[in-house]
């Protein structure tokens, strides 16, 4: 199965994977509440500051919002591997090589992955 990976920049930046059924959509969540702006992180770079945070929503491609997304590669995105921080940018891992290497049972299969792709969301 493969994804189509979306980008909306406005009215609010987000990430889409979507499949022919169905979305996953990776939204930032601006509305930190001091509290939340106080709490801290540890990110890749050893720096120390407000947590980020992502909002997550699944549903079927019939019931999402997509107006206002373009693909984002031209690849075939086989997965993800999920959001990293590095520099204070967040990125989204896709897996966009994969070969199957075993059979588990009739419809089952092990993928290796063969490369994956860093793709920029969110600069702060």
């Amino acid at each position: 199965m493969t994804f189509r990976v979306l980008l909306r920049d406005h009215p609010q930046r987000a990430v889409a994977l979507a499949t022919e059924s169905h979305v996953l959509i990776f939204r930032h969540n601006p509305a930190l509440t001091s509290q939340d702006a106080r709490s801290s992180r540890t990110s890749l770079d050893g720096q120390a500051g407000p947590q980020q945070q992502c909002i997550v929503e699944f549903s079927t491609v019939q019931s999402a919002d997509l107006d206002g997304y373009r693909s984002l590669t031209s690849l075939s995105v086989q997965g993800t591997l999920g959001l990293v921080t590095i520099n204070g940018d967040i990125f989204l891992c896709v897996v966009s090589g994969a070969s199957r290497v075993a059979a588990v049972r009739p419809g089952e299969n092990v993928q290796q992955i063969t490369s994956v792709e860093f793709r920029e969301w969110l600069a702060t």
